[in-house]
């Protein structure tokens, strides 16, 4: 009788810490490859990076937040991502922009369910969607990609490959935006990532294209994401997360310089003791 008190206590214990709603934050939407994913299936490829954009509401205060999103029914390994820690504001709006590896060997024509979750030290709120794999079975080391252009709203949105980035040097990438329409169309770009936060505004007349150059710069070595969007009257267009790779500055210049400064000073060293 005491064992069955026991775990019943343990029981309601949990569901202390998983709870379906919190009183400081809610979500308010997910998109998914630039589509809300709320009551919708989302079509994805294998191979590329998923952008996971969350949006929430903050109903109180609260610190140590976190944002997670994983992929359940994959077999060989996890596939998830988590924010780094944030605090939430009673009455302010926030976005969080996950990305997901999502491996090259998914199996095709298959559903996946997709978890978000927002949690801190005392509760946590999990909402899931569907998503649907588009494409052949692949084997884990095939070569496909998804490809860069992704049409919708009557527009093309392009973005060309990054640059190698060396730590503390700049870079630059262009996205290209075709209006499609037959008329002309207000366009948004936001990007977000390494460093870098971008917007800018650009009016596309019917027909044509234009094109946004992002500089970017990364502080410090190592692997990131750019999360880039195109928005259209406040419609999002597209919505894509680059994997950026950060390269150490290469010391090899400095020691050329070092040596040439060291023959100059040697070399009029030199001289002035040999004209004395």
């Amino acid at each position: 009788m005491r064992s069955l008190l026991f775990i019943g206590i343990l029981f309601l214990l949990s569901f202390s810490f998983v709870s379906a709603s919190s009183e400081d934050y809610s979500i308010s939407q997910v998109y998914v490859n630039g589509l809300d994913a709320l009551n919708a299936k989302v079509g994805v490829s294998q191979g590329q990076i998923l952008p996971v954009v969350v949006y929430l509401q903050g109903t109180g205060a609260t610190k140590d937040v976190r944002v997670e999103a994983w992929i359940g029914g994959y077999a060989h390994g996890n596939i998830d991502a988590v924010s780094s820690l944030f605090t939430i504001e009673n009455g302010i709006s926030y976005r969080k922009t996950l990305g997901l590896s999502l491996p090259r060997d998914l199996v095709a024509n298959k559903e996946y369910t997709l978890h978000v979750l927002v949690y801190d030290s005392k509760e946590k709120v999990e909402n899931t969607y569907t998503l649907y794999v588009e494409g052949k079975n692949l084997t884990a080391s095939a070569r496909s990609f998804p490809a860069v252009e992704h049409s919708d709203l009557g527009s093309i949105v392009s973005v060309s490959s990054l640059p190698q980035l060396v730590a503390g040097e700049e870079g630059a990438f262009t996205v290209q935006v075709t209006n499609t329409a037959s008329q002309a169309k207000s366009y948004t770009l936001f990007v977000d990532g390494i460093d870098a936060s971008y917007r800018d505004k650009m009016i596309i007349p019917a027909g044509s294209t234009g094109s946004f150059t992002v500089q970017v710069q990364a502080s410090t070595a190592g692997e990131g994401q750019l999360f880039v969007q195109v928005s259209q009257d406040n419609e999002i267009v597209s919505q894509k997360v680059l994997a950026v790779s950060v390269a150490e500055k290469s010391m090899y210049l400095w020691v050329v310089f070092g040596i040439v400064i060291l023959f100059l000073i040697l070399l009029i060293l030199g001289f002035y003791f040999l004209v004395r």
